[in-house]
């Protein structure tokens, strides 16, 4: 009884520091980025297509995720933020939870701690954005698949396979896990049966994804992979990472993330073949020159609500090209 009042009230505080820690920033100003996937939300939610009308700079699961947080009761952008908080917390719980299967009390304390003192986690907590929660939920995933071994439990395995899965569906910098995932199976001897049951787990949640998807896989993979590999925001080199690494513990960063442009386009950028696909084809059509993607984010969230078109070149060059083939209005 003793024991399971001094689990409890660990477990309490850890989440109470987590909440307090993770919510200082619900009723900061929104930034760009949040701007942009909330518009993304709200295209969704009218019917458009993610990979084929709306620009996919994150996989399907992150979307997901959005569009829930954004029916959420609220007017105010805290409100959608509430649910990426409340992910955020359960991420430090988890590592909590993990830690303490691995390594005891000291260490679950000591695994909440590290995210707790991380000040690029708790600046990005009450973000619309993937990062937190892609790790979150990897955390969840990696500490059911402990407890799984631990008590020999194949549904927990087949839950963590699921949850590491629907992590990696909200953003790919987690796939990283699935080496952690081997190694705790290996390391805590687990069976074939949870082995198996983890892959299952795993393989559903994905095939349902695909199914979902099917008719845009190609599209979601030049947005997702593609256009972030063109980008090559992380090809600076090892020491330019380490350094980056390091700052995500620094006090007055305030992120990885800061001062540094975004990826995120909410919609496709039209094709010189054809139309842009995210309007009527009886709307305004627009021809813009622009090659950045933030730009464009921006000029299709004025045009768009407004009833325009927009399809968007690099260079006048392409833009002579283009005007050869389509007939824009502007």
């Amino acid at each position: 009884m003793t024991w399971r009042l001094g689990w409890a009230a660990e477990l309490g505080g850890v989440a109470l520091a987590a909440a307090l820690l993770c919510s200082r920033g619900l009723d900061s100003g929104a930034n760009y980025d949040e701007g942009v996937y909330l518009a993304s939300a709200d295209a969704l939610g009218r019917g458009e297509r993610l990979g084929e009308d709306v620009f996919a700079s994150q996989p399907p699961g992150f979307y997901a995720l959005v569009r829930l947080a954004t029916a959420l009761p609220g007017e105010s952008v805290e409100a959608p933020r509430t649910l990426f908080v409340a992910v955020a917390v359960l991420g430090i719980v988890a590592a909590w939870s993990l830690g303490r299967t691995l390594a005891g009390r000291l260490g679950g304390l000591g695994a909440a701690g590290v995210l707790l003192t991380a000040p690029a986690y708790a600046a990005e907590s009450a973000r619309i954005a993937a990062d937190t929660p892609s790790v979150a939920l990897a955390l969840c995933g990696l500490g059911l698949l402990a407890a799984a071994t631990r008590g020999e439990s194949w549904p927990l395995a087949l839950a963590a396979g699921a949850v590491l899965a629907a992590a990696i569906s909200v953003k790919l910098l987690v796939l990283t896990a699935l080496v952690a995932a081997v190694g705790l199976l290996l390391a805590l001897g687990g069976s074939r049966r949870l082995a198996g049951a983890f892959v299952g787990g795993g393989a559903a949640v994905t095939a349902g994804f695909l199914v979902v998807y099917a008719g845009a896989l190609g599209s979601l993979y030049d947005d997702v992979v593609a256009f972030h590999t063109d980008a090559r925001s992380a090809g600076d080199g090892l020491a330019t990472n380490v350094e980056r690494v390091a700052r995500s513990f620094d006090l007055h960063a305030g992120g990885p993330h800061q001062g540094q442009g975004g990826h995120h386009r909410p919609a496709r950028l039209a094709r010189p073949a054809g139309a842009a696909a995210d309007m009527r084809s009886d709307s305004p059509l627009i021809l813009a020159v622009e090659d950045e993607a933030r730009n464009v984010a921006l000029l299709r969230a004025v045009l768009q609500p407004a009833g325009y078109r927009l399809a968007v070149v690099g260079s006048l060059a392409d833009a002579r090209a283009w005007i050869v083939e389509q007939d824009p209005d502007l």
